[in-house]
């Protein structure tokens, strides 16, 4: 699955993280936290809701994760079908049962008519393949100018915890 990196350099705060390092830790902690529930929730706005809201609610952040030269969180979700949703599939037959119940959610036609739609959906999918959904990707994109933004008042939020802003 396609990762994406938010790069933020840090630089500015190696003398300080060495200097008061639980300090700069606890910041880090504060901002990482604040800014990936941000990301995370802009994730699931975006994921479709299918028949459950599963993959919606199947999205956790892991982290932070802070070391001596690394501050990083994960975002992702655990469900076998997240990363064939997230980029499209080739063609393939999918099993029917999860599309009937789409079907019955999504379009609210019951059965028997309900699994004829959703073999003919299944057979257009094992033609076409499905296309990708990009919700991690778009909302990454769309949160990396507040995701810097929250990292430049983090240095300007030490420096003051310092007396140096």
């Amino acid at each position: 699955m396609n990762v994406q990196v938010i790069n933020i350099e840090l630089e500015q705060l190696a003398d300080i993280w060495a200097k008061t390092p639980q300090m700069v830790m606890q910041e880090l902690t504060k901002t990482l936290l604040g800014t990936s529930a941000m990301v995370q929730s802009n994730i699931m706005n975006k994921l479709p809701r299918g028949a459950t809201s599963h993959l919606a609610q199947s999205v956790a952040t892991v982290g932070p994760m802070v070391s001596n030269n690394s501050a990083q969180t994960l975002i992702g979700s655990s469900l076998i079908y997240a990363a064939p949703v997230e980029l499209g599939t080739k063609p393939h037959m999918p099993p029917i049962a999860p599309l009937v119940d789409w079907v019955t959610a999504v379009l609210g036609i019951e059965e028997p008519q309900a699994k004829t739609v959703a073999f003919k959906i299944a057979r257009k999918i094992s033609k076409k393949g499905t296309k990708g959904n990009f919700a991690y990707r778009d909302a990454f994109e769309q949160s990396q100018t507040l995701v810097r933004s929250q990292f430049k008042q983090l240095i300007l939020t030490i420096r003051k915890k310092l007396g140096k802003g």
